[in-house]
């Protein structure tokens, strides 16, 4: 359920500390979380201590983003091979300064999910997926994707846990706009729901 939770380690973004998303999760009875900071893992590590530490399955992955910010996808590691894959992916973009694709290419031991269905879903990867929003569920009864209901998966984003942790992130936003809160368009910031939800 929870595929796509950002850290401080999402700079001007995400307002919690690896340790702090995982103590949230143990409070609500989750056992397994993903840890997918944009266009970075540093947070990795702590991530995977604190999970160990609490017996929650630890998830990592990263959402790609572009230069605008734009979401593109979240990968999700299946294993450590996974997790090198998505690695080589960001750095073959970063380090030579390059945009990341619009699509990922081939991958093994990965899990690839968009955030609507950017192409046609017949042609989608067997480890691609299309993630679905709590406040979308209603517009699937008249959507295609209501037809392939397999390549469909819960889609709850955690950005921060209250009210207080909303209010940094957009701080947090204003800052990494260079903008006026007030001004902040809806795609530059995260939506007012992205917190962790209970079992």
């Amino acid at each position: 359920m929870h595929l796509n939770c950002h850290s401080h380690f999402s700079l001007n973004y995400g307002v919690l500390s690896p340790r702090a998303l995982v103590e949230a999760a143990v409070e609500a009875g989750i056992k397994a979380l993903a840890l997918t900071d944009i266009n970075n893992v540093s947070g990795a590590f702590e991530f995977v201590r604190a999970c160990d530490r609490h017996d929650i399955k630890p998830i990592i992955g990263i959402e790609f983003r572009d230069a605008d910010q734009r979401l593109l996808y979240i990968g999700l590691a299946q294993n450590e091979e996974g997790f090198a894959t998505l690695n080589r992916l960001l750095s073959d973009a970063s380090l030579p300064g390059k945009s990341l694709p619009e699509f990922p290419p081939s991958m093994k031991n990965v899990y690839i999910i968009y955030p609507d269905a950017v192409k046609p879903i017949e042609h989608f990867r067997d480890y691609e997926y299309v993630g679905i929003r709590p406040e979308n569920i209603n517009a699937l009864f008249s959507s295609p994707l209501r037809k392939h209901p397999e390549k469909l998966v819960a889609w709850c984003p955690v950005t921060f846990l209250d009210e207080e942790g909303y209010e940094v992130h957009l701080v947090l936003r204003a800052i990494g706009k260079n903008e006026v809160i007030t001004k902040l368009a809806n795609e530059d910031q995260a939506h007012h729901n992205e917190r962790l939800l209970s079992v």
